[in-house]
């Protein structure tokens, strides 16, 4: 899956970001999606001839030796950081129907970093979690890791994530993600396990502002619990590489056995028009 979230355009005062959807999402750990990492520098990274980063948390706050920072406090860096995120949501079957809601689930939604011990509070100011309107309060914030919301439900329904960053003049990130209650799975069926689903993105900054660049490779780490993922993405990009190889592979030989075909065809015709051409010379003779 493939698409671009893109902000406005730069204007004074304001920074644009572009947020390439790269999806690998996994349901319990038995279908598994796959995308690759960003492989090469988005449009606007390359219009700008700038770096692209990957942020990488380690002990120690560090600040890309290819980046030329300014003077001037208010001009932008030519630059672009990428910052790798994971959002979903896992449910599970409470056993049955409340009496009191007529609720069957219990269902949380996050927001995390892919590197898992990073704390993203560093550029994250606050995330807000939008529920569905039958929910009391159907806005909920989050001003602290862990970015996640526990609720119960009976039903699936779409939930916006925003993400406001702590530089105020970058547009918050809006993702909607549709809460999974229900498989197949017996086991999960049974609420014996839970449901998984994890989602793997990438947000790309571009042309961030001095201070904000300096909070997206501040690479500091949570002190908190760390949370694992469900899926092994790394094992998912690598089947999806095989599954594309694969793919190109049978695509390349299915236009050898065209081309064939057509160089066959073509002779054929050949054939025909060489033996048309000969009755009518004997038909003009005669």
């Amino acid at each position: 899956m493939g698409s671009l979230k893109r902000g406005p355009l730069p204007q004074k005062n304001t920074q644009s970001f572009w947020v390439f959807i790269r999806s690998v999402e996994s349901d319990d750990r038995k279908r598994i999606g796959s995308r690759s990492v960003l492989s090469s520098p988005p449009t606007a990274a390359r219009d700008h001839q700038c770096p692209v980063i990957f942020v990488e948390p380690t002990c120690s706050p560090a600040v890309d030796s290819r980046v030329k920072m300014p003077e001037d406090g208010a001009e932008h860096l030519k630059t672009t950081v990428v910052k790798p995120i994971v959002y979903g949501n896992v449910s599970r079957y409470l056993g049955k129907k409340r009496e009191e809601d007529g609720r069957t689930h219990q269902w949380t939604a996050f927001l995390r970093p892919y590197n898992t011990n990073e704390d993203m509070s560093s550029f994250v100011k606050r995330v807000q979690f939008k529920l569905h309107e039958s929910y009391a309060n159907p806005v909920r914030i989050v001003n602290k890791p862990p970015y996640e919301l526990t609720e119960t439900g009976w039903g699936e329904f779409d939930i916006t994530i925003k993400v406001i960053f702590t530089d105020p003049n970058e547009k918050p990130l809006v993702i909607t993600h549709l809460i999974k209650l229900f498989h197949c799975d017996h086991e999960i069926m049974m609420g014996h396990k839970s449901l998984v689903r994890e989602i793997y993105d990438e947000m790309v900054f571009v042309d961030p502002s001095p201070s904000f660049y300096r909070a997206l490779m501040s690479r500091s780490l949570h002190s908190g619990p760390i949370i694992p993922h469900e899926t092994d993405f790394k094992e998912a990009k690598r089947q999806a590489l095989v599954t594309l190889q694969d793919l190109d592979r049978k695509v390349t030989q299915a236009i050898s056995v065209y081309r064939e075909q057509l160089y066959l065809k073509k002779d054929i015709i050949e054939e025909v028009r060489s033996a048309v051409s000969e009755l009518e010379s004997t038909v003009t003779s005669v």
